[in-house]
C-alpha cells in the first residue's frame, strides 16, 4: 500500500542513523514507524475481520515484529558475523542476539496462540482444514527453530564458565535454523491467502452430500442434498441403470431422534432424475431417506438411502 511505502521511505534513513550509533531524537522516532510498517500489513490480513479488531490488529502487528526481530537478526547473524566478524566477536555478540530471541520467541508463542485460537476455531479444523493443517506445519517449525535456539543458547552458557565457543557449530545450527525460517515464512505466505478455519469447515459442510443404493433390478437410487447441513435444503433423488418409474414417492426420517418421516415432494426434473426444493430438514445426523419406485398398478420396490447432515 502507499502508506507502506512512505514508511519504507521514512525507515529507512531513521534505521540507517541508529545503526551508525549516533544519537539524537530519531532514535525514539524508528520504533513507532517499524510498528506502523507492522500495522500496514496486518491490515490486509486475517486480523483485520477479527473481533475485537484493535485487539487482533495489536497482537498481530506484534506477531509479526517479533519475528522480524528474530529471523532478521538470525540473517545479520549468518551474513554479517560469520563471514567478516573476527573470532572474538562470536561470543560478544551471540549472548546480546540470545537475550533478544529469547524475547521475540516469548512475543511469537503469546500472539501465535491467539491468533491460531481465533483462527482455527475448533478442533475438527485443526486436521480438516488446509488453514488448520499450515498452522500445524507453521507451529512444528517454530519448534525446531527453538529448539536450535535453545543449543545455540547452551553453547553460550558454557562460554561462560570458560569453555571455547565451537565457531563452525554453531554456524552450522544458525544456517538450519535460517532454512527453517525460510520454510516458516513460505507456510505464512500460504496462510494469510487461505480461508479461516471456521470459514473453511463453513464452506466444506455446506457442500452437497451424496448416497446411493441398490434396488435389485439393476437400477441403483441416489439422494444429493444440497447443501449438507441441516435446515432448509433441495434434494434430487436419481434412478439410474434401468427403466424410469413411473411414480417415485420419497419421506425422510432420522431415526435417531425419531424425527419423520416427512414427506419429500419430488417432481420430475428430467429422465430418471426427481427434485424437491425447499425441504426442511431440522437436525443434523443420519437421514435415511425412503424411496419408493412404482413400476406399474401391482409392481413396486422400496430402496432406502441414508445420507449425513452436518
Amino acid at each position: 500500500s502507499s502508506a507502506r511505502l512512505v514508511l519504507l521511505g521514512v525507515a529507512a534513513p531513521l534505521t540507517g542513523l541508529v545503526l551508525s550509533g549516533r544519537r539524537g531524537p530519531y532514535r525514539f522516532a524508528v520504533l513507532p514507524v517499524l510498528a506502523g510498517i507492522a500495522l500496514t500489513f496486518s491490515f490486509v490480513g486475517h486480523a483485520n475481520t477479527t473481533d475485537p479488531r484493535w485487539l487482533s490488529l495489536t497482537l498481530d502487528a506484534a506477531h509479526l515484529s517479533a519475528m522480524a526481530v528474530w529471523i532478521g537478526g538470525l540473517v545479520l547473524v549468518l551474513v554479517a558475523l560469520f563471514p567478516h566478524g573476527a573470532a572474538a566477536d562470536l561470543p560478544r555478540v551471540l549472548p546480546v542476539f540470545s537475550r533478544v530471541a529469547v524475547a521475540a520467541v516469548a512475543v511469537l508463542v503469546a500472539t501465535g496462540t491467539y491468533a491460531a485460537w481465533r483462527g482455527i476455531g475448533s478442533w475438527r479444523a485443526v486436521l480438516g482444514t488446509e488453514y488448520g493443517l499450515l498452522v500445524v506445519a507453521k507451529a512444528v517449525l517454530l519448534a525446531g527453530m527453538v529448539a536450535l535456539g535453545v543449543l545455540a543458547r547452551g553453547v553460550i552458557v558454557r562460554r561462560r564458565l570458560g569453555e571455547p565457543v565451537p565457531r563452525e557449530r554453531v554456524r552450522r545450527g544458525v544456517v538450519v535454523e535460517a532454512g527453517l525460517a525460510a520454510l516458516v515464512l513460505a507456510a505464512t505466505a500460504v496462510l494469510v491467502d487461505q480461508p479461516r478455519g471456521a470459514e473453511a469447515l463453513a464452506a466444506q459442510d455446506r457442500a452437497p452430500v451424496s448416497a446411493s443404493s441398490p434396488v435389485g433390478d439393476g437400477r441403483s437410487v441416489s439422494v444429493t442434498v444440497d447443501p449438507g447441513i441441516h435446515g432448509p435444503v433441495a434434494a434430487e433423488v436419481d434412478v439410474t441403470g434401468g427403466r424410469s418409474p413411473q411414480q417415485v414417492a420419497v419421506t425422510a426420517t432420522q431415526r435417531a431422534r425419531g424425527i419423520g418421516p416427512i414427506p419429500v415432494p419430488v417432481r420430475a426434473a428430467r429422465e430418471g432424475a426427481y427434485g424437491a426444493a425447499g425441504l426442511e430438514l431440522p437436525a443434523s445426523g443420519a437421514w435415511t431417506f425412503e424411496v419408493v419406485l412404482t413400476d406399474s398398478a401391482f409392481a413396486a420396490v422400496t430402496v432406502d438411502v441414508t445420507v449425513v447432515l452436518h
